[in-house]
């Protein structure tokens, strides 16, 4: 565990996300998929946070400007294809980057769907494909400091039972409920404040959110971003989520991947102006007054 009684908190001057793979996008020639990526820039210093399914990453990179060699560090959320995938295109990078993650995130994992068809959803890659693509794995349960004023989350306690009936792993040769304990974030200080990155919040907003204010000392988070997973939750559990986020304080809310549109709804009446729909293409500046998009 990090002593955040010692932590080093620097926040960089400029700080951005662009959003590189989400399930919408915005501008010519952007493409969309279902997935996540997000660019964290720290003046000048590149980390990405996940990669999507790998069918748009490259084109959105190359589109947009982006040189992914000139990326220092991949952070992944957790253990699923739709995170993962885009970390083919190392394979012909030949760039020396350290990748974080959770041990379990390489668990041999399903999921079934709404056809009661059961396919696999993990990670494509072995350790032994991704070291052989460059990466450096930095495998980890507990909390890491990707720089100062940046933090991984590692392992998020699960102080309240979420349950997770369509996934399933297979764990030392047993097949058991996958409850996605490889689930992390990023916290990161912006001029405007904590910023809570997420992959799919399977451990849940309220572990999530508790876990965080244990990571910054309780210091206020100004905004959050990412999916959400409550894509096919009911009206009054998505006003249950907005409240958490109210009473927690977070006054910006963009929602991304598997929130789902009856969230967005639910968000964009509770928060007002301070909802953003984020989509692929789209650039957010942390600055001291606000979020501004380019």
């Amino acid at each position: 565990m990090i002593e955040t009684t010692k932590l080093n908190v620097k926040t960089a001057k400029e700080v951005t996300l662009q959003i590189m793979v989400d399930n919408k996008a915005k501008g010519k020639g952007i493409m969309s998929e279902h997935g996540l990526s997000l660019l964290l820039n720290l003046d000048g210093r590149l980390a990405l946070f996940d990669t999507g399914q790998g069918q748009v990453l490259g084109n959105n990179a190359r589109t947009l400007g982006i040189d992914l060699r000139l990326i220092r560090s991949v952070i992944l959320s957790h253990g699923h294809y739709d995170h993962s995938g885009g970390l083919i295109f190392w394979k012909d990078l030949y760039r020396a980057v350290d990748l974080y993650a959770h041990p379990d995130a390489f668990l041999e994992r399903y999921v079934k769907d709404e056809t009661k068809k059961i396919w696999e959803c993990g990670i494509p890659f072995s350790p032994k494909h991704l070291e052989a693509f460059g990466f450096t794995l930095k495998l980890s349960r507990e909390p890491q400091v990707l720089e100062p004023g940046v933090i991984i989350s590692g392992e998020i306690p699960r102080i309240h039972n979420i349950p997770y009936p369509n996934f399933c792993c297979d764990h030392s040769g047993e097949w058991q409920e996958d409850t996605i304990h490889d689930d992390q974030f990023l916290l990161v200080s912006t001029p405007m404040g904590w910023v809570l990155v997420l992959g799919c919040n399977h451990a849940d907003l309220v572990n999530t959110i508790d876990y965080a204010h244990k990571l910054n000392r309780g210091e206020k988070i100004a905004a959050i971003i990412g999916g959400m997973h409550i894509v096919e939750t009911s009206q009054e559990k998505l006003e249950e989520k907005a409240e958490i986020l109210k009473n927690a304080g977070i006054e910006y809310v963009i929602p991304l991947h598997c929130s789902g549109f009856p969230a967005m709804s639910v968000f964009k009446d509770q928060f007002k102006e301070k909802f953003i729909e984020g989509k692929t293409g789209m650039k957010l500046h942390f600055e001291e007054k606000g979020i501004r998009i380019t």
